[in-house]
């Protein structure tokens, strides 16, 4: 009885192993591929990215408030090139 249990544990062991080194290398795969995204964007992107989130935000917050109505046409332009500006280099830029 007791071998039995000892060969059913060590089964369990080595499935646990092997489903760990499997989940291990699809997390390093993961990270690699977030790893070379985060080495692919300049500080031109994240300066626009930066200003396309800032000018949704006042958007947002001039949608709401009478105060800031007529810069509303700006951020919308500021957002939308971004926005547009974005788009094309992931997809249409090699």
């Amino acid at each position: 009885m007791n071998a039995v249990q000892t060969i059913r544990n060590y089964a369990d062991n080595a499935r646990v192993k092997e489903n760990l080194t499997c989940a291990l290398s699809e997390i390093k795969k993961y990270t690699d591929r977030a790893i070379a995204t985060v080495k692919a964007v300049s500080r031109i992107d994240t300066i626009v990215i930066g200003a396309v989130c800032a000018s949704a935000g006042a958007i947002l917050g001039c949608i709401f408030s009478k105060s800031c109505k007529k810069l509303l046409a700006v951020l919308a332009m500021i957002c939308g090139f971004g926005s547009a500006y974005l788009i094309y280099k992931k997809y249409f830029k090699d």
